[in-house]
């Protein structure tokens, strides 16, 4: 109950007024008189004493408490409100395009039935004179039509929009996960120019908490998926093993994992595993294949080309039943130490690094004696110390730690004069700019003397570090070259007894021999750095016909927008042509079709309303103050005053 007149309440002010009246009221006093007279009134005044004139002088009291209150109540207009929503006829249609929504239940996909659903509501609001927009939460969220009615979808020919959805060359539907989020964020952004709106969300998902989206599940109960999820291979000793994780989603089944591994220890040789495990609780399982211990085929694997897995069986979502994994084989790096007065802190930190890179990199190191004469070809990395070679290798990573004249002419600087620190004091490197040779540096090199560099072309060389203003480190990383200078001697800095060096040099390795990819396994519309040590990377796939497409800059960042192999092929600075495979594989939490998530993030949506109000109790007072009237008239008329 609401009141239009709230102060009219002020109105029971009157029930302190009525209190007052009866505490001042005179009471009747015992006195003597000298008359017979008295008698006659006395009897008058014994009939009042009785118990049913108390009752009577109650009821009366009661009756004008009620009437001042009814007649205050009424003053204050009391009404019974009604919200009732002002719906202007909008609507919003959302339709999940996750991979999920390609699981089949033998006739027809979760998205077709989602399309086949959505296309049937927009229709019938269409011909009630509702206005309509229709979103479709892809990779990215977009709009297929904003804010149609009947008159103009007859020239966006709508049903035409939703019969390309699910034409057969379209990939409206992604492989990945669907932007759920950014499709919300869009029906909120109609909500803004109209609040009374129903929005529509076509999904295979289950929300328990769906806020204020109306949720139409399109999934069926008989479908199913068997996932590989991932597959990892682990290094043990030497020696590899696998772990490939599997689950089954919507029924429990007995599955056959096949396990293929190709290329082994680089002999060509093949082997083929299978086993078979149960499968229940939506739960994930590890299967694991230990070549070396397997009854039949046993291998002891140290290096391996790829490795294949499978699952053969008839489920709902076909898209990951298998997986690819590569990165078996270690890529060799050969590095040629040369120095005129060798440095044991080159040789430990290359030893150093050998073990940091050892998962991915086989580096083989070559110590080059005073006896003999250096390699300008043939490797993979060259570091020069002290004395400088006639010639640049062309064919590989050149490091020329403390230059010295003579050196190439082809390097393209030159050395101006030679900086002592004062006696007892030290200089300090510093950067400008963090970048990748020095990112992993946690303390400053200090030396004792270096080299000023007098001129450098600062479009081939970048400094990386400084002292006293002077640049110590210069990089040049170009396809036909790539060089490292460094103008102080070691055995005059901190290095050796620092971690400094080694981090450095380790920055070097992840600078001018990065890896193409980091790792070999992504997910769907995942990004993924690409890094060359040639001057362009192409990518390709065998399995899907795709148009090759190459890459000319640095790192790059590119996704895949369906799951496959995908060969990574560059050409080296020695002129050797290296491929790189990896795999993209459907998100693990689209393979569970069965999934439940807790919340839904809905659009905000402020639903206009108009307020009713109803007079009827305002009757029901005042005819209850006219019959407490009439009582409190009777009751008097009945107790003779």
């Amino acid at each position: 109950m609401n009141f239009l007149t709230p102060l009219g309440l002020l109105g029971l002010i009157g029930l302190a007024v009525l209190l007052l009246i009866y505490l001042l009221k005179p009471n009747y006093q015992q006195k003597a008189v000298s008359s017979t007279f008295i008698w006659k009134l006395s009897l008058k005044y014994k009939r009042r004493k009785n118990p049913i004139s108390k009752i009577r002088d109650l009821l009366i009291l009661f009756c004008q408490i009620l009437i001042i209150a009814s007649c205050a109540f009424t003053l204050a207009q009391p009404v019974l409100a009604e919200e009732i929503n002002s719906y202007t006829g909008e609507k919003v249609v959302i339709i999940d395009a996750s991979a999920s929504m390609l699981a089949n239940d033998g006739n027809e996909t979760r998205f077709e039935r989602a399309v086949f659903a959505a296309k049937e509501y927009s229709d019938k609001a269409l011909k009630n004179g509702d206005t309509i927009t229709v979103i479709l939460a892809g990779k990215t969220a977009s709009y297929l039509v904003y804010r149609a009615n009947y008159e103009n979808t007859k020239d966006l020919n709508l049903n035409d929009k939703f019969d390309s959805l699910i034409a057969a060359d379209s990939f409206y539907c992604t492989y990945g996960a669907g932007d759920i989020d950014g499709a919300m964020e869009l029906a909120e952004a109609v909500t803004i120019e109209n609040s009374d709106i129903e929005v529509v969300f076509y999904t295979g998902t289950r929300y328990l908490d769906v806020g204020n989206v109306n949720v139409i599940n399109v999934s069926d109960e008989n479908e199913w998926n068997v996932a590989i999820l991932d597959c990892t291979a682990t290094l043990d000793e030497g020696y590899y093993y696998f772990d490939v994780d599997i689950a089954c989603y919507g029924r429990d089944v007995e599955a056959t994992v096949i396990f293929e591994l190709k290329g082994i220890n680089s002999d060509g040789l093949t082997a083929r595993y299978s086993t078979t495990v149960q499968l229940s609780g939506d739960k994930t399982f590890k299967v694991r294949f230990n070549p070396a211990n397997e009854s039949q085929n046993s291998i002891a694997v140290y290096s391996f080309e790829n490795a294949d897995i499978s699952v053969e069986i008839n489920d709902s979502f076909l898209y990951d039943n298998s997986f690819h994994l590569d990165g078996g084989i270690r890529k060799t790096i050969k590095v040629q130490y040369y120095s005129s007065r060798p440095n044991p802190f080159f040789s430990t930190m290359l030893m150093t690094v050998s073990d940091a890179f050892r998962d991915t990199l086989d580096i083989q190191i070559t110590d080059v004696p005073l006896s003999k004469d250096y390699e300008l070809s043939g490797f993979d990395f060259y570091i020069f110390e002290h004395e400088m070679p006639t010639k640049m290798p062309q064919d590989g990573v050149v490091l020329l730690s403390d230059i010295t004249s003579p050196y190439p002419s082809e390097l393209g600087i030159t050395l101006a004069n030679t900086v002592s620190a004062p006696s007892g004091e030290t200089y300090s490197f510093y950067t400008d700019k963090e970048h990748t040779i020095t990112q992993y540096m946690m303390s400053p090199i200090i030396v004792s003397r270096y080299t000023r560099v007098g001129e450098y072309d600062d479009k081939e060389y970048t400094p990386i570090l400084f002292c006293e203003g002077d640049p110590v480190i210069l990089c040049k990383n170009e396809p036909e070259s790539k060089v490292l200078i460094m103008t102080f001697n070691i055995n005059e800095s901190d290095m050796g007894l620092s971690f400094s060096f080694a981090s450095l040099m380790y920055g070097i390795f992840k600078y001018y021999l990065p890896s193409t990819t980091d790792g070999y396994v992504f997910d769907v519309n995942q990004d993924v750095v690409i890094n060359a040590r040639g001057s362009s990377v192409t990518i390709s796939s065998d399995s899907m016909n795709m148009e090759p497409v190459t890459i000319n800059s640095f790192p790059d960042t590119v996704s895949f927008e369906i799951g496959g192999i995908y060969n990574l092929t560059q050409q080296l600075i020695n002129g050797e042509i290296v491929t790189d495979t990896i795999f993209v594989k459907i998100p693990s939490d689209e393979s569970y079709i069965t999934k439940e998530v807790v919340s839904l993030r809905s659009p905000y949506i402020n639903s206009y309303t108009d307020t009713l109000y109803h007079y009827d109790i305002i009757y029901w007072i005042l005819g209850a103050v006219i019959v407490l009237l009439f009582a409190e008239w009777w009751l008097h008329s009945r107790s003779g005053s």
